[in-house]
């Protein structure tokens, strides 16, 4: 579940460059240096991805990077995401980022899983959004089979589903 948004940042590509060109395909490496507020605290990031279409034509990237602030904050970052080359020749992903720092004031980040934006204008211009994913709350669904409630196993996500404890099909018959 979408939490809070924690960071935001604007910037520019500063890097790319063509790694691997085998098997038909292709693999780019982008760095890009941005400034911006994580969790408020203004920030300097610098970050490098390497990614690589995939056979639909979407893009599949892995980077890492560093969170700097002025006041010697430092927070490291490794994430992965899928995204898109826009007609514009914009570049438009999706995904996930890790992060691990000593910092006092970004401490929640080392337990935090965030999903961003990220885009790159086609004049290599940047702008990232990252929100905190939170834990989605409990939800009670009780089983529909009898034998699950009288042996108390506990609930399933929904009766499409087999509850694994007794491999029974959802409809209501044992197959």
């Amino acid at each position: 579940m979408l939490g809070e948004q924690i960071g935001e940042g604007n910037g520019k590509r500063s890097y790319r460059k063509v790694v691997s060109v085998e098997g038909g395909t292709f693999s780019v490496e982008v760095s890009f240096e941005s400034t911006g507020k994580t969790l408020g605290v203004d920030s300097h990031e610098v970050g490098t991805y390497c990614s690589q279409p995939r056979a639909d034509g979407s893009l599949y990237g892995e980077g890492h990077g560093v969170l700097l602030t002025g006041d010697g904050g430092v927070a490291t970052w490794k994430g992965a995401g899928v995204g898109k080359i826009l007609p514009t020749g914009a570049v438009s992903y999706r995904g996930a980022v890790y992060y691990s720092t000593a910092y006092a004031k970004w401490a929640r980040l080392n337990t935090v899983a965030g999903v961003f934006e990220f885009e790159i204008d086609p004049e290599g211009n940047t702008h990232s959004k990252l929100w905190e994913w939170k834990e989605a709350s409990p939800i009670s669904i009780s089983c529909p089979w009898p034998v699950c409630r009288l042996r108390g196993f506990p609930a399933t996500a929904g009766r499409a589903i087999r509850h694994a404890r007794h491999n029974l099909p959802a409809s209501g018959t044992a197959s």
